[in-house]
């Protein structure tokens, strides 16, 4: 299926063909609790939340997540490079260091 503006076909790979140079794609609009009363929602379902943390949400298959802006990619301790170093050579880790670009001497 083609929605356009010029009556072009739509694209062999895709279910739903949308195209424009003027205008978006408005996605379902809805609070947190709505969006909680949907009725077993399919993995991938795409909806925007206006209330609480407002966004784009997605359903992974077993809960809600939010799509986060790929610069934003730290969100742990866990996700930052880390590591330890000793200037005696031993390595047992009594200087310990978060993030890139090492440790200042």
């Amino acid at each position: 299926v083609g929605i356009n503006t010029d009556g072009s076909s739509p694209d062999t790979s895709a279910m739903l063909d949308v195209k424009s140079t003027t205008k978006g794609l408005l996605i379902p609009r809805m609070t947190k609790t709505e969006r909680n009363a949907i009725g077993s929602p399919a993995t991938g379902l795409l909806i925007y939340q206006t209330d609480n943390t407002p966004g784009f949400y997605y359903y992974n298959g077993t809960g809600w997540e939010m799509f986060q802006p790929s610069s934003s990619s730290v969100k742990k301790i866990n996700d930052l490079e880390d590591g330890k170093s000793d200037d005696d050579g031993t390595d047992n880790g009594s200087s310990v260091f978060f993030g890139t670009g090492g440790r200042s001497k």
